[in-house]
């Protein structure tokens, strides 16, 4: 594999799919996608066995990479009062990589996770304040491991990643059309887990501020 910086570009991605709406307010989406990624940065680690700990990181590398996508979602709105959504998606992520061809795999971030959704829930109990609350899930991470096997051969498996459960909850007072109010929390539930291996993610955050419309 190439670790020379290289044009990372993205000759083909689309998604097509049909959107029903039985009655007011509510629909459903079912939709299913390709993309082939040219160049696609991917970090992978090494097998140093050192003291403190087995794996250390070695660089990135690019990789062609092409694969499908598949998922649904659904949304529900109350006029203006509330509104709730779900979303589920699969990612084709193979075991196999292709040193020089493509590997089977949809890009779609550096853990290379098979399943991704959130769900998200707003309220407004008045026409000033918003509440809302959310989860973002991603499962089935890996990332790259090379190994050295006995004739002195590079191998790449795959190590697994701890899966991502991240709570969020949100707040916005609108004073005027121009002036808000907000606050935001993030893994409220204080998990760990590494964004990519190594590399932990923010535990419990919470950030918040006064915006201005122009």
């Amino acid at each position: 594999f190439s670790s020379i910086p290289i044009s990372t570009f993205t000759p083909i991605d689309g998604e097509a799919g049909f959107k029903i709406g039985p009655f007011r307010g509510f629909f459903v989406k079912l939709f299913g996608g390709y993309s082939c990624v040219n160049g696609a940065l991917v970090p992978y680690l090494s097998d140093a066995s050192t003291a403190d700990n087995r794996y250390a990181f070695a660089s990135y590398l690019y990789n062609k990479q092409r694969g499908y996508k598949f998922g649904g979602e659904l949304k529900y709105e109350y006029r203006q009062v509330a509104e709730m959504g779900l979303k589920l998606t699969y990612f084709q992520q193979s075991k196999d990589f292709s040193d020089g061809g493509y590997t089977k795999a949809f890009f779609n971030g550096l853990d290379r996770a098979k399943i991704v959704g959130g769900a998200d829930v707003k309220v407004r109990p008045t026409s000033r304040l918003t509440v809302g609350l959310g989860l973002d899930v991603r499962t089935k991470r890996s990332q790259w491991l090379a190994t050295i096997d006995n004739s002195g051969n590079r191998k790449m498996q795959l190590l697994d990643l701890d899966d991502i459960y991240n709570l969020r909850a949100s707040a916005n007072y609108r004073f005027t059309p121009a002036i808000a109010l907000w606050i935001e929390g993030g893994n409220l539930l204080n998990r760990r887990w590494d964004v990519i291996a190594g590399q932990g993610a923010q535990r419990l955050n919470l950030l918040g501020g006064v915006s201005f419309v122009f």
